[in-house]
């Protein structure tokens, strides 16, 4: 549960600065267009080679201002909005829904949530390697908790290639 609020939070405030020409631009776009064209376009419009991109009007800041009991469904909103390469990990390597679903079901969902909307993961304040230390770090901790053994866990390759 931790990894993929840590990603989602870097994510929300590396995307934070080109969020608003993002949508513009998104709302512009044809529905008709390809993928990959779309991709190209709203890529461009992040910027500084970041290859992935949002377009719920949602942000964390956001959501943190809704209603505790609205969070789960933005949360969805704004996890099946980002572009496809994001989505795919936190839908299917991560199983996201799933873990926001049980942390609902168990009412802790905004209190975690809320915690993370706490930490500051700009670009400017954590570094992309000591990002990368912080994941791999959080990886083997949970690993030692479960008892895995050397080679039992790994960073998806997806994950690394989002910022390249």
């Amino acid at each position: 549960m931790i990894l993929p609020f840590v990603v989602l939070r870097r994510l929300d405030c590396i995307l934070e600065p080109s969020k608003s020409v993002v949508l513009e631009t998104a709302k512009t776009l044809p529905e008709e267009m390809d993928d990959a064209a779309r991709d190209a376009i709203l890529f461009g419009c992040v910027g500084n080679g970041v290859k992935v991109y949002n377009t719920s009007r949602f942000t964390f800041a956001s959501l943190k201002g809704q209603d505790a009991k609205d969070v789960h469904k933005n949360l969805i909103d704004y996890i099946t909005k980002f572009s496809p390469n994001a989505r795919d990990i936190f839908l299917e390597k991560f199983l996201f829904t799933d873990q926001l679903k049980r942390l609902n079901d168990a009412g802790l969902l905004f209190q975690v949530f809320d915690k993370f909307t706490q930490i500051d993961l700009h670009p400017e304040a954590i570094s992309n390697i000591e990002m990368g230390y912080l994941f791999e770090d959080l990886i083997r901790r949970f690993s030692e908790i479960s008892n895995e053994t050397a080679g039992e866990h790994y960073t998806p390759r997806e994950v690394i290639r989002l910022r390249s």
